[in-house]
This record gives structure tokens, sequence and C-alpha cells, in this order.
């Protein structure tokens, strides 16, 4: 039996026993919040035939931000098993199902090495969520794979306001020789900074014209390196950074590269790497077969990231 069929059979053995353990007790979940929300709106109708309304409608108020945060609480004990189980099966399933990547290793609920990608490269927000971080080695290169979740925080009509501006995967490789600063980016933040810092006492770089309309329309190229740029943008390159868009992303696609480093940021609105829910058995073929593809994408815009730079 190879790791990966004993990884299944461990889990799918477990499986059955975590879900009816849950299922057990987000029913004494739902009773215990019922019997709280009726004591908590008995407490109310007797304030308020008292005639007190406003201590009624203050009661109602702290009781039911009261209720949720007892209701998180109890739903979290609630998951803990089961999502401990599924985080198990990762661990010991990534590696075998994927060995094109050495020494993999999974991370979950980490904000990775988004500090790390060049601000010019950065969607704008105020927060980056946590997210799952898959690390190796691909083809003797270290690699890393982190979900990316960017949210803005606004004041609007005096309420204070949450929405996501990002949403996707950020993918760094290390690259197999060093190259200029470059930036290919829908909507970049500022790539003149960005550029003028890694080139102390240089001047702004001035956006890059490949001269072809459908590339130009799309992407913003900014380079230290003209010439480098210029090469790299061919025909051939231009075709595979838009083909990467159209195949892979489902809104903005980012590359920046510095020295013997790589950064592509895509945007999509799917989880990816996720088990199937607790309440059926893990496939084998289907679901085995559905982690293999997400994880041959991802490889697939290393090695075009690579063989790009690599001009």
């Amino acid at each position: 039996m190879t790791d990966f069929e004993r990884a299944v059979q461990d889990y799918n053995t477990r499986r059955p026993g975590l879900a009816a353990h849950r299922g057990a007790r987000y029913g004494r979940q739902n009773m215990i919040m019922a019997l709280l929300a009726l004591a908590l709106f008995a407490v109310a109708f007797s304030l308020l035939r008292r005639g007190w309304v406003g201590t009624a409608v203050a009661t109602v108020f702290i009781g039911v931000i009261a209720l949720g945060i007892v209701f998180t609480v109890i739903r979290f004990n609630a998951d803990s098993p089961g999502e401990e189980a599924r985080e198990a099966m990762r661990q010991s399933l990534f590696p075998a199902l994927f060995p094109q990547i050495e020494g993999l290793t999974l991370s979950p609920d980490t904000r990775g090495f988004y500090d790390e990608i060049p601000d010019a490269l950065k969607p704008g927000g105020d927060r980056a969520g946590w997210g799952d971080l898959i690390e190796g080695r691909y083809r003797g290169l270290p690699i890393a794979i982190n979900e990316v979740r960017v949210s803005q925080s606004t004041e609007r009509n005096g309420h204070r306001e949450t929405f996501v501006v990002f949403e996707g995967i950020a993918i760094r490789t290390a690259l197999s020789r060093p190259v200029p600063a470059l930036i290919v980016a829908q909507e970049p933040e500022e790539p003149e900074r960005w550029l003028s810092a890694v080139l102390p006492g240089g001047p702004a770089m001035p956006r890059l014209e490949t001269g072809d309309p459908g590339f130009d329309s799309v992407f913003e190229a900014y380079a230290s390196d003209a010439g480098f740029a210029r090469g790299i943008l061919n025909d051939e390159g231009r075709a595979a950074l838009l083909d990467l868009k159209h195949k892979y992303s489902k809104g903005r696609l980012q590359l920046a590269a510095q020295d013997d480093a790589a950064w592509l940021l895509f945007e999509h609105d799917r989880d990816f790497f996720e088990l199937p829910p607790l309440e059926r058995d893990f496939d084998a073929d289907a679901d085995g077969r559905r982690l293999r593809a997400e994880m041959h994408g991802m490889l697939e815009m290393i090695d075009a990231v690579r063989d790009l730079l690599a001009k």
C-alpha cells in the first residue's frame, strides 16, 4: 500500500465517527441556543411589561451579540475534531500526492510571504487575510504557493464597512539566474517608486510600451533594463502572459521579478487544495484527480514564469 492509499484509508476510516460526533454536538448546540434565546426574550418581555422600553431594547441588543459569541465558540468546539482530522489528512496526503515538489510542507492559516511581495504588485487594501501556504523545491529551485485575501475598510454613512479587493493565489519562485527589476501587471501600485527603490539614486522608470495594442491594453510593463524587458516581452512572451491570464485568472494577473526571485499573483474566487466535506469519504480517484489538476496548474504557471525570465 502506498503512502497516498494509506492516508486515504486512515481518513475514510475515521471520518464517519467524526461526522456523527459533530452532528450530535450541533444538535446540542441548537438546543442550548434555543433555550438561551427564549430566556433572553422572556427577560425583555418582562422589562417591557414594566414600561422599561429602553432597557428592554438594550437587553435584546446586548443579548443578541452575546448569543452570537456563544454560538461561534460552541460551533468552533464542535468543528475542531473534524477539522483537525482533515488537516492531518492534508499533511500526510500532499507530499504523496504531489511528488514533483521535494520536501513539501503545508502551513495552514498563515500570512506566508505576502510581506515579501513588491509593493507595486500588491492589490491595495489595508488587511491581508491568512491562508494555506505550500512550500518546497520544484525542479531544483525553491517555490511557495500562498492563498491571499486582501480587504479594505472604509467609513460610509457613519458605519465602518469592509470589502474584499483581491482574492486569489500568490506564487514565489526562485530563478536560475538574477534578472533586472521588472513589473508586468494590471493596475500596479506606483511601480516607478518601487523601481526607484531597488535602484538607489536611479530615475523613475517610465512605462514600457511593447507596441502590441492587445497586450498593452491589458498589462503595464516597467523595468530597470528596457532592453531586457523588450527581449522577454517579444511575441512569444506576450502570448505566454496573456495565455496565463485567460487560462488561470478570473481577474488581475500580476508579475514581478528582481534578482533571483519572481512573484506571480492571480485573482480567483476558488478555494484550492481543499478536502471534500466531512459528510463524505475522500474519493482517491475523483478528489485525487482534482487536487493534482490544481497543483498542475500552479506548476505550469511557475514553469511559464521561469521560461519567460530565462530568455
